[in-house]
């Protein structure tokens, strides 16, 4: 196996252990290279960056979610992202995830993180500062459409709210 989920407060500096790269943000992406056959060369080779560069995001893992957009567009998958509310009710035997079919209508990368913002009230300024980051700073990436990846999972788990993704083969 790839991959493992890294242990709570463990540091990033450790994420390579027993052979497995110990990763929570980008456990989806060794997972698909995985699946794929895909390595670290190839992944390189395909968005034309030095091998390092791919270590350098598990070592950290991190990447700005432009550079995972491209991989999977360059190898012909389309991966789309969401921030979804677990419902949970007492006494239910069930956890209910409820996933609405939603278009992008700017086609912009982070259309999701402005949709759930809107859909689940939540305001930047109240999440900004939870997350250690200026009340801007949420505009800037809206703006210039792009983040790293930790900071979509973090705001996240502020909200309550799951990360989703979803990764198809692009048969456009």
């Amino acid at each position: 196996m790839l991959t493992k989920m890294r242990k709570e407060g463990s540091s990033p500096e450790s994420n390579y252990q027993d052979g497995q790269w110990n990763l929570v943000h980008l456990k989806f992406l060794t997972d698909f290279m995985e699946e794929t056959g895909l390595t670290t060369a190839s992944v390189a080779e395909l968005l034309g960056i030095s091998r390092q560069a791919v270590y350098y995001w598990f070592k950290k893992d991190d990447v700005k979610i432009s550079v995972i957009y491209k991989l999977f567009e360059v190898y012909g998958y389309k991966i789309e992202f969401d921030l979804i509310k677990e419902r949970t009710s007492e006494g239910e035997p069930a956890k209910v995830e409820m996933q609405v079919q939603r278009k992008q209508k700017t086609g912009k990368r982070l259309e999701f993180l402005a949709s759930a913002l809107k859909r689940y009230n939540i305001y930047r300024e109240d999440i900004s500062p939870k997350m250690g980051i200026g009340n801007t700073t949420i505009y800037y990436w809206l703006s210039h459409d792009d983040v790293f990846i930790s900071y979509i999972y973090k705001l996240a788990e502020l909200a309550g709210l799951k990360v989703t993704i979803r990764i198809t083969p692009n048969n456009d």
